[in-house]
């Protein structure tokens, strides 16, 4: 499916979440704004309670065990807590990370990471979108991007038909934003050329003022 400029694209699946803001219902923003971020099954608040719930009936069938002389169990069901702990900790944090790529007038930002994001500029009319094929094919591929020398990836937990969707839609949405910038600069060249006539012609009265005044203080000199 196509996007257009004014309409706002969602797509979910297993492995992430890409959006396509469009410009209206994105606050501070002056053009496309693409986020890829993985897919989260539970938020932060629903693996504390996933947390709890576990912790609770471990607690329980453990203190059951512990009062009928098979108190070893308690040690066990402690690490078993401390590796569901973890694993629901590195879950949340590998979730919440994002990558927003914005055409912001004649630049785009890219910020990737959670809280503190890293930004990085590359200009509009020089922005390249590369998608890297591997020739082994059950490697997979690699989607990247930037300008003279500067190159970065996106988009690396997405899949295959996600990640050729994204390089296809960021094409487009780079191509609108140069010929934006092309019919712009096309409507402003009238009037930077009456700008230019009205300067010149300008100089050319000042030049002839400036002759008229040699030529009467040559006169007057002659009469003298």
């Amino acid at each position: 499916n196509s996007v257009s400029p004014h309409s706002g694209w969602l797509k979910k699946s297993t492995s992430g979440t890409i959006n396509l803001i469009a410009l209206d219902t994105y606050p501070g923003s002056s053009g496309a704004v693409f986020r890829l971020a993985p897919n989260s099954s539970l938020s932060w608040k629903q693996s504390k309670l996933l947390f709890l719930f576990f912790a609770g009936v471990l607690s329980v069938v453990s203190l059951y065990f512990s009062l009928i002389g098979a108190w070893l169990v308690l040690p066990f069901a402690g690490l078993e807590l401390a590796v569901l702990g973890v694993g629901l900790y590195l879950q949340c944090r590998w979730s919440a990370q994002e990558q927003i790529i914005e055409l912001a007038g004649d630049s785009i930002r890219i910020s990737s990471g959670r809280r503190n994001r890293s930004t990085v500029l590359f200009p509009l009319h020089w922005f390249q979108i590369k998608l890297q094929r591997n020739r082994h094919h059950w490697y997979p591929s690699r989607l990247i991007v930037g300008s003279h020398g500067r190159f970065l990836e996106i988009g690396r937990y997405l899949v295959e038909e996600e990640r050729e969707r994204v390089a296809e839609q960021l094409q487009s949405a780079v191509d609108a934003s140069r010929s934006r910038h092309r019919y712009r600069a096309h409507e402003a060249l009238p009037s930077m050329k009456k700008i230019r006539s009205t300067l010149s012609a300008d100089n050319q009265d000042r030049r002839n003022a400036k002759k008229n005044d040699r030529r009467r203080r040559v006169g007057n000199a002659s009469q003298l």
